[in-house]
């Protein structure tokens, strides 16, 4: 898979005022929210992103964007075309970038400034890799080109959109995706190597940490994760991390 041409590249940096109608592209999209918060609804389906994350969707997807909580959003957007077309049901992908992915973004940055987004800039090779780490390391680690990859693409759709929510049941998922039980199981478990469970729980695990470094209470983050106590969401935390909230914070120095 390559990327054949950038089409569009720029910064935006949005406040409240700012009111985004919705529309399409015929080129795929990738969002990288560089501070704030950004709200991305796609088709029916709306994405709270903060710093780090990144978002990536095929052409003719309708779509707007909004500020969220934090009051401003600052990201970067990309506009290309690929070589071949990403499966069906993939698509839409929330992926978070850690700091080795942010200097492989940057890179990307500095050369379309230097170079341009023409086909001989060397920005065409770096977005080929953003585009093969977002699927690879989230929406299709493995990437398998058959039926678990469209099935794996609606459950992780259903994890990324609903992260404050509870997930479905397995009956409910495998309805959502037209499959028996046993199949959305071994789908998953065959993209990810791990059950949707264990999947799921990390997911809420990665936006607890990014709500409580954002300086939220746990209070808060009980809340925005639809925990029924403050209690269970700490019991949750610490069985899954193998520290307390206090512990965790203490390793950033935030009391």
């Amino acid at each position: 898979m390559r990327v054949t041409k950038i089409d569009f590249f720029c910064f935006s940096s949005l406040d409240t005022s700012h009111h985004s109608e919705s529309h399409s592209h015929a080129t795929y999209e990738i969002n990288l929210v560089l501070d704030g918060n950004l709200d991305v609804t796609i088709e029916e389906n709306t994405f709270n992103l903060f710093p780090g994350d990144i978002l990536l969707w095929k052409a003719n997807m309708v779509h707007h964007n909004k500020v969220g909580g934090e009051g401003h959003a600052e990201f970067a957007s990309v506009h290309f075309l690929l070589s071949e077309d990403i499966p069906e049901g993939v698509l839409p992908v929330h992926y978070h970038f850690d700091s080795e992915g942010m200097l492989l973004f940057n890179m990307f940055i500095s050369e379309a400034k230097n170079y341009g987004t023409g086909e001989d800039s060397p920005a065409i090779s770096f977005l080929e890799s953003i585009v093969k780490i977002c699927l690879r390391g989230s929406a299709a680690p493995h990437f398998f080109n058959d039926n678990s990859a469209k099935i794996y693409g609606k459950i992780f759709r259903l994890m990324a959109i609903y992260p404050s929510q509870t997930l479905p049941k397995i009956p409910e998922i495998a309805q959502i995706c037209g499959v028996s039980e046993r199949t959305v199981k071994n789908a998953f478990k065959k993209q990810t190597g791990k059950s949707i469970k264990k999947y799921y729980n990390d997911l809420r695990i990665q936006s607890a940490k990014k709500l409580l470094l954002q300086g939220k209470s746990t209070g808060e983050c009980a809340k925005w994760l639809s925990f029924s106590s403050v209690s269970y969401f700490s019991q949750f935390f610490k069985k899954n991390t193998g520290m307390s909230v206090r512990e965790f914070l203490q390793q950033y120095k935030i009391k």
